[in-house]
């Protein structure tokens, strides 16, 4: 059960490094691009409200893409295979990596008001964040090992999928998100220096 559920998982996973890239582009970058964003600046909402909106509208729709995959359990059930608690830790996740990517997308989407730039630098954080992984395993000093492998967000990732759970991964992937979002408001306020 866990290898069937950790390859379907670790697939989706591997989707998540080219789609979040190009659903987070438009984002903030079409509103500079397009000079819209200054209809949000006068509006009464500050740059919080809007960096979580935009936010809440990518994680609304990058899970009712994935919403397809609820099918999966029950086939599983159907033929016999019926481990809920690695499935839905394995389901939570990858929303909360998906949140992380989000998150990621949009920072890189403000940062400028091209979309091809900001899909093309989203990717680049990503896949940076995926290699931190590989580069843990091939490092032979054991601090800078564990420091690689504690910032891959894969690592925590594969922890969940394999149905452990540990606060250490849940608190990383939150700061992550808030972080990420933090950055983003502060380059929307950057407009006020």
């Amino acid at each position: 059960m866990q290898e069937v559920v950790f390859s379907l998982f670790s697939n989706l996973h591997f989707l998540l490094l080219f789609f979040v890239p190009i659903l987070t582009m438009r984002l903030i970058a079409e509103e500079k691009k397009q000079s819209t964003i200054d209809l949000l600046y006068v509006s009464p909402i500050n740059e919080w409200q809007i960096i979580l909106g935009k936010y809440l509208a990518g994680l609304f729709f990058l899970f009712s893409m994935f919403s397809v995959t609820l099918v999966y359990p029950i086939i599983l059930l159907g033929a016999g295979l019926d481990d809920w608690p690695v499935l839905l830790m394995s389901y939570s996740g990858l929303f909360i990596i998906g949140s992380c990517y989000l998150s990621l997308g949009l920072l890189a989407s403000s940062l400028t008001d091209q979309q091809m730039v900001a899909a093309v630098v989203s990717f680049v954080g990503l896949l940076l964040l995926w290699m931190l992984n590989w580069m843990s395993q091939a490092v032979g000093n054991y601090w800078v090992n564990e420091f690689f492998s504690y910032f891959a967000l894969s690592n925590h990732f594969e922890k969940w999928v394999k149905g452990w759970f540990e606060t250490s991964s849940l608190i990383y992937f939150c700061s992550f998100i808030f972080i990420m979002l933090y950055l983003s408001v502060k380059n929307l306020q950057r407009r006020l220096w």
